[in-house]
């Protein structure tokens, strides 16, 4: 339908609004625009699945009874992250990647109707712990308060036990498991899941929000840092797996130094980091020295307990430090606006008003820069709301009056002016705000 001449309907973001009479262009520059989009968004979702694949076919070790359940799980940790940013939408990507990584890697040893079943609950519980996150405890995705990381882990594991009973009991169901089977695969899925989401959840959210403040000032800093923490961390693995006393499960503490160390150094950031690069080492050392499936479990028990220790001190950190630098942000962001209001004021006008902004902010200025101005007496009238400012409310209206400096008249002006957002100039704001005779002495 066409609209009548000067006006036309342009789509944006669901809304038609009144724009200029070159609707031609418009239309044809919003159909180019949405195309490209549902591009972009189809090809990270094409990328999220060979992700997927790539990593499912790398990290398959020690899986139970050739299953689809492994004793660690990064894919499970990004494509939750990924879900909670990005909408449901990609939670379809997770179904596809179950399905493209189940035939890939293990050659569809478990049938299309069972490979469809497990693809369907690791997809609908992980997307339906994401959609709880996000609209029942509205976790804010940048991570910066200790409440948005539990919120971020307790929903993780919660789907990851949900995700481990379930798919055990499909894979009973089918035949591939006994029912002896059935305990030892819930831990093993639990916590191969929950792993995955501890350590790298938090770290995909925290660099989807951190990504445009990476500068190379800043990155540098953070390499030299890194390179204290990652020969302290592979240091206390080796000292740990090259002990064969229970596994070496006795030494397990000297990796809390340096993880601490880069929690309370750099906060949350830092907490992610370290426990990144221990989770890459402890599972290449483990894999280096042929440990079975019941050492990786035992290992990654003992990293859950690191990563809730080491995510718990670092958010701490963050919050803290938000909280002391909110002050400073406050008054910077209040100046700005006061800044704002004063040019809008005074250009608004078509006049160009005197600079007094100085002499508001520095009454200690230099005698040169001030402008010599009278004293005005104020007189309110009878019954006034002046009249309590002149001393006694009793006493005689006549009689009473208020020694008011002019700057504080037009700090009053400025104050309103900011305030009601007024575009006229000055002098309408300074008459408006004196409603009492004024005389000059």
């Amino acid at each position: 339908m066409i609209e009548p001449d000067g006006m036309q309907r342009t789509a944006m973001h669901g809304d038609w609004q009144a724009k200029s009479p070159n609707w031609i262009c418009t239309i044809r520059s919003s159909i180019r625009v949405r195309p490209s989009r549902a591009a972009s968004s189809l090809g990270a979702m094409g990328g999220l699945v060979l992700f997927w694949v790539l990593q499912d076919w790398a990290t398959f070790i020690h899986s139970y009874k050739d299953s689809l359940i492994t004793p660690w799980n990064p894919g499970i940790g990004v494509l939750f992250a990924v879900i909670i940013h990005n909408g449901i939408s990609y939670g379809l990507v997770l179904l596809v990647g179950v399905v493209c990584a189940e035939f890939v890697t293990r050659g569809g040893a478990l049938g299309l109707s069972a490979t469809l079943a497990s693809a369907t609950i690791i997809a609908a519980a992980y997307t339906g712990a994401a959609v709880i996150a996000r609209r029942h405890f509205g976790i804010n995705v940048e991570l910066w308060r200790l409440r948005d990381s539990a919120i971020l882990i307790m929903t993780g594991m919660g789907s990851a036990f949900v995700v481990a009973i379930l798919l055990s009991l499909l894979l009973v169901a089918a035949g591939r498991f006994d029912i002896d089977d059935l305990f030892p695969s819930i831990v093993r899925s639990f916590v191969g899941d929950a792993i995955g989401i501890t350590v790298l959840s938090p770290l995909i959210l925290r660099f989807w929000y951190r990504r445009r403040q990476m500068t190379s000032t800043r990155i540098k800093s953070v390499l030299l840092e890194a390179a204290v923490y990652v020969p302290l961390i592979m240091a206390a693995l080796w000292v740990i797996l090259d002990t064969r006393s229970q596994h070496g499960s006795n030494f397990f503490y000297l990796l809390f130094l340096p993880v601490i160390i880069a929690a309370v150094r750099q906060g949350f950031d830092g907490a992610c980091f370290s426990l990144l690069v221990t989770q890459i080492g402890l599972v290449f050392l483990l894999q280096c020295y042929n440990f079975d499936a019941e050492t990786f479990t035992e290992f990654h028990t003992l990293m859950f307990t690191l990563t809730a220790t080491g995510l718990s001190v670092g958010a701490i950190v963050s919050e803290r430090d938000q909280v002391r630098r909110a002050p400073q942000d406050a008054e910077e962001r209040f100046k700005k606006r006061e800044s704002q209001a004063f040019r809008t004021g005074r250009f608004s006008s078509g006049e160009r008003a005197p600079s007094v902004e100085p002499d508001l902010n520095r009454p200690d200025a230099e005698p040169a820069t001030q402008v010599p101005m009278p004293t005005l007496s104020l007189k309110p009238a009878a019954g006034s709301t002046y009249a309590a400012m002149a001393g006694n409310p009793n006493s005689n209206p006549r009689r009473s009056s208020v020694i008011v400096q002019p700057s504080t008249l037009l700090h009053d002006a400025m104050l309103r002016l900011r305030k009601s957002r007024i575009s006229g100039p000055i002098s309408s704001a300074l008459s408006s705000s004196a409603k009492c005779p004024v005389s000059i002495r």
